[in-house]
């Protein structure tokens, strides 16, 4: 059974290493809609605009890797497909170049897009940063002169970028429709200190605002107009989200719901086809809830090796918990589980001190945490979720314990000793 991957992000390189670890010995094809190799995204709002990493230095593999396991990467982008039968039988694939490729089982991994204003054709310039090439033409603007920066989004994204351009001496402003940044993503206390911090750098926050038009400004830059101001700026960058193309779901009749629906290991309704990464959306097997995309490197990689057991057919009895990071500058924030429904959460320090958590608890079990500027504590909640372990509310809130001196009892020897 030959294997055809329609995306080659970093998620697709630990998919084909699982495969091949995993006994896996037919063909495989990662058919990549960028040149080169599969590269490292996590530092392109960060290393790459400030010039300190180049496109080598993101390589997630060479040639040799690639070589040694067998696996052909093509350039090209799959832009049609025929999913193999649910029996024996192959699938057929049309990329762009016209080039056929047959396969026995498909894997969906081809990310999604940057979300762009919706602008006339003449209007201003927009950033994204999505693609190497994407950040190596921002960076080389923020590398010259200082500039006026506008950011049109507060999530991690335009955080990111905004750190780094005003560490670069930039005049910084950054535009969020939410009444707090980071909101769909963080507890209100997090997102608060991390405004504040930002704040603290001279990074200007307009919250609650919608805008309302961007166009060319008279005198030259770009005039970001809000109902009740505006502001110019040199240049505009745009951090408001990522779109999933569902056409090649819709061609494989597969569900499709912001992205293509898969379980938890990154199995869909098709027997022979898996998908992972940001074009998936995962609803936990036998859930009713409604699938949820996780834009995490992290969640893609692992998502990525259990669908490589899914296809050896020996998938995995559970997966660990969710994990996500954001270097925003003097911000290190962490993030385990994501924002879990909670029925007590705890403070872990003082806020204002820029070095804290937010423990997520559920019937007096750890479900989730945030965690700013606080490494150690990130590391244990990972073992200590996954683990399902029930915490005492008063220690685990004291920020001078070990997180695993918190949990009770029996559950210490499920949490492991390596804990902090």
């Amino acid at each position: 059974m030959s294997v055809l991957i329609a995306g080659g992000g970093e998620a697709a390189v630990h998919f084909v290493a699982e495969l091949r670890r995993l006994g896996y010995g037919e063909a495989i094809t990662i058919v990549s809609d960028e040149p080169g190799l599969p590269y490292q995204r996590p530092p392109l709002s960060k290393g790459v605009l400030r010039g300190e990493v180049g496109p080598a230095d993101l390589i997630v593999r060479d040639e040799t890797f690639f070589a040694g396991l067998g696996v052909e990467v093509v350039h090209d982008r799959v832009v049609a497909a025929m999913p193999p039968p649910r029996g024996p039988g192959s699938g057929v694939a049309v990329g762009s170049s016209g080039r056929r490729y047959r396969h026995s089982v498909l894997a969906l991994a081809h990310g999604g897009f940057a979300r762009r204003l919706d602008l006339d054709a003449s209007g201003p310039e927009q950033h994204v940063v999505r693609t190497l090439a994407d950040a190596q033409r921002l960076g080389d603007r923020l590398r010259g002169a200082a500039r006026r920066v506008g950011v049109v989004g507060g999530g991690f994204i335009g955080l990111e970028v905004a750190a780094v351009a005003r560490s670069l001496g930039h005049e910084v402003t950054v535009v969020e429709q939410g009444e707090s940044v980071m909101s769909r993503a963080v507890s209100v206390d997090v997102a608060a200190s991390v405004a504040a911090i930002h704040g603290g750098q001279g990074i200007e926050l307009v919250l609650g605002a919608d805008v309302r038009h961007v166009q060319t400004a008279p005198g030259g830059g770009t005039v970001i107009r809000m109902p009740d101001r505006s502001v110019v700026v040199d240049e505009l960058v745009v951090g408001i989200g990522l779109e999933v193309d569902g056409s090649l779901a819709a061609q494989c009749d597969l569900e499709f719901d912001g992205g293509v629906v898969t379980d938890e290991h990154g199995a869909t309704a098709h027997p022979r086809i898996v998908a992972f990464g940001d074009c998936s959306a995962q609803r936990p097997a036998g859930s009713r809830a409604r699938p949820r995309r996780i834009e995490s490197v992290a969640n893609a990689t692992d998502q990525a090796i259990g669908a490589a057991a899914v296809i050896v057919g020996r998938p995995r009895s559970a997966r660990p918990a969710p994990w996500f990071w954001s270097d925003q500058g003097q911000v290190k924030l962490q993030m385990v589980g994501g924002l879990q429904p909670a029925d007590q959460c705890l403070l872990r320090g003082d806020p204002a001190s820029g070095a804290f958590g937010v423990l997520h608890l559920r019937g007096g079990v750890l479900v989730g945490g945030e965690f700013l500027n606080r490494a150690g504590d990130a590391l244990a909640a990972r073992r200590l979720v996954g683990a399902a372990a029930r915490l005492d509310p008063v220690l685990a809130a004291d920020p001078d314990r070990r997180l695993r001196d918190a949990v009770h009892g029996d559950d210490r020897m499920l949490s492991g000793g390596g804990a902090r």
